[in-house]
């Protein structure tokens, strides 16, 4: 078969497909020699060089190799002309404000620009102009420090295009990012020439998602064309679609800058979960943030996906002026190898200083990836527990009394050996404290009593030895001990709720040697009746009735099988209330056995009436019934039975 030559060549790479032997390969060579033509709506069919666009100083921009991100393979598309693009640089000082260009020297001198002074740029992101975010950053920097701040305004290259769907509207922005990456360049190196004077000027770079891929380009092309090297870039949450895999040419990468620190939020979808600067930073982990919903198949999963995109923007911001009402605001950060060693604390040591995310990133400069948490609403930051203002108001509401807070919160942050050690001094200083008041109220030692937790607790008994070498005995020392996080802080709760007018007196504890005991109800009598209350009250031994219930089930089984855990949910109706439905103690079961447990109950529940039970099986073939029930509670005669007793 013989075919021309003279064949537009898109039709003989057509022809190629469907042509076999020497012809396919004469079609083949066809194509290769035109490659003017070289690409169809399926796809590339042959190797060819890149197309390329230039513009004037900017340079020239080849297009990019393709890039995977999910199920598609897409290339960012080349980027606009600077027309179309429309970037604009908006300079403000604390003496005012102006529009610059890369060009107009004459504009720039009337300006309040100082080169001696640091100069930041805030680059926004995909589908963004200036006048979000941008201007409350602009507005804490300014008020921070005496700096130039240039926003970037490129909103015209980076919205959602109408009539085009997102993914093509996306990856025209997502290659718009290197056009505005070399004005940023250029701008720099027109302001660096503005001023003859002989110094090292600093230019500071902060871009969110898109903004951040913005930055690391102007780094690069400085780096490059200019052989010079950014003092900084704070990427916040780089943009992850067709930038993760991409050359580090085209994306942010540590090369880009003398420091680049990273705050990833939402890693997952939107942002980039690749280390990309010395320092990347991963709160809450990384990926979902406190205070933005989880449900992502919702009507408002888009706007939860932003919440977790955003949250890097407002992490920012909120590390640049600490809050007057929060001086204890903590933005340190430990090197874990992932976030559950860190949620676990097995990596609360930094080997010298640990490192702060955002603002102040730059002062240790630590290298690696650090975790902290965050709180779900402004400030953000950690701040130093809420038990002891709790405490306090509680104290202060049933007793006339003072009450000393107690903040050495600098001295207890890690490394905890560190922590550990500290807790001698404050011991001590409050032990001079105590002395000091003694001696100037004419007061005694009796009327002080030293509450402490975890640490405190330690300190609390240092003070109390201290104190006790000079002949001062403490009359009461409280120590709130408990392992692990929430079983920690659940011990600052029960002596919160012992203050309570809910939980007063209601708190009674009984002289079992373990709780394998007390679940039994083998040891609920007190010496003469008084048992002794958790909390506040418990240097106060009381003879009131311990408000519990002791439940004995007798068991048969409906199947003959062996031991089986029970779930047993019971409530207590009574002539003047009712209960909770309370879960039982989760407990193997015998087929025909006495299972007596204690159940907490209500001094005013009154004459027992009913008891409502909820079986709970593993499987159908495990199921059980109650022969009997035998309820035995203080101020109650006689036993119930399930004769006599409502189940349900």
């Amino acid at each position: 078969m013989k075919i021309s030559t003279s064949l537009p060549n898109f039709l003989a790479c057509e022809f190629a497909h469907s042509t076999k032997g020497c012809g396919r390969r004469f079609l083949l060579k066809v194509c290769l020699e035109n490659p003017t033509m070289h690409q169809t709506e399926t796809g590339l069919l042959f190797n060819r060089e890149p197309k390329e666009v230039t513009y004037g100083k900017y340079g020239t921009f080849k297009e990019q190799p393709n890039v995977r991100w999910s199920i598609f393979i897409r290339r960012p598309s080349l980027p606009e002309s600077p027309s179309t693009v429309g970037t604009t640089f908006h300079l403000f000082t604390r003496g005012g404000s102006l529009t610059v260009d890369d060009e107009d020297y004459t504009n720039l001198m009337g300006s309040d620009f100082d080169i001696s002074r640091r100069t930041i740029f805030i680059i926004h992101g995909f589908n963004e102009g200036k006048d979000t975010w941008a201007v409350r950053m602009k507005d804490a920097l300014l008020n921070q420090e005496d700096c130039n701040v240039i926003l970037v305004d490129w909103s015209e290259g980076a919205k959602n295009q109408p009539n085009i769907d997102l993914l093509k509207s996306y990856l025209q922005a997502a290659g718009n990012t290197r056009l505005v990456g070399a004005q940023v360049a250029e701008l720099i190196r027109f302001l660096i020439s503005s001023d003859a004077r002989s110094h090292e000027p600093e230019f500071y770079i902060v871009g969110f998602s898109l903004g951040a891929q913005t930055a690391g380009y102007a780094g690069s092309y400085l780096r490059n064309k200019a052989e010079m090297t950014l003092s900084r870039i704070t990427g916040l949450d780089p943009a992850n679609p067709f930038f993760r895999n991409a050359d580090v040419n085209y994306r942010l990468d540590p090369s880009d800058a003398e420091y680049v620190d990273v705050i990833h939020t939402d890693m997952d979808v939107a942002g980039t979960d690749k280390a990309t600067g010395h320092t990347d930073f991963y709160p809450n982990g990384g990926k979902s943030q406190p205070g933005c919903k989880s449900d992502r198949l919702g009507l408002d999963s888009l706007k939860n996906l932003a919440c977790d995109h955003m949250r890097a923007t407002e992490y920012y911001i909120a590390t640049i002026e600490p809050k007057k009402d929060e001086p204890d605001c903590s933005w340190k950060a430990y090197p874990c190898g992932r976030y559950s060693d860190f949620e676990k604390r097995r990596c609360m040591t930094c080997n010298g200083e640990c490192p702060t995310m955002g603002y102040l990133a730059d002062k240790t400069k630590r290298t690696g990836e650090f975790y902290l948490d965050t709180n779900h609403q402004a400030p953000f930051c950690e701040i130093r527990p809420k038990w002891m203002e709790y405490i306090r108001d509680g104290l202060l509401r049933n007793f006339d009394c003072n009450v000393i807070l107690v903040d050495w919160y600098t001295g207890s942050l890690p490394p905890y050996l560190q922590a550990a050690g500290n807790t001698r001094l404050v011991g001590a200083m409050i032990a001079e404290l105590i002395k000091f008041l003694i001696s100037e109220t004419h007061s005694s030692v009796d009327l002080f009593h030293v509450v402490g937790f975890s640490l405190g607790s330690h300190i609390a008994g240092y003070c109390g030895r201290r104190l006790k070498q000079e002949g001062l005995i403490l009359p009461r020392i409280t120590g709130i001990l408990s392992p692990l996080l929430c079983d920690h802080f659940r011990a600052t709760d029960y002596f919160i709720y012992s203050l309570s007018q809910q939980c007063m007196h209601s708190m009674k504890g009984f002289p079992c040697s373990d709780s394998n005991g007390f679940d039994r109800a083998r040891c609920l009598q007190c010496k003469n009746g008084n048992c002794p209350e958790m909390g506040y009250y418990a240097e106060e031994y009381s003879a009131g009735v311990p408000y519990y219930t002791v439940i004995t089930f007798k068991t048969s089984w409906s199947w003959p099988v062996g031991l089986f855990r029970a779930r047993i949910v019971v409530k207590l109706i009574g002539s003047n209330g009712e209960s909770d439905f309370v879960l039982l103690q989760s407990r193997s079961l015998k087929r025909g056995s006495d299972e007596t447990f204690v159940m907490p109950g209500l001094n005013n529940l009154g004459a027992l009436q009913k008891i409502q039970v909820q079986q709970k099986y593993l499987s159908w073939l495990l199921k059980w019934k109650l022969v009997k029930i035998t309820v035995m509670k203080p101020g109650w005669t006689g036993t119930q039975s399930d004769k006599s007793n409502t189940q349900s």
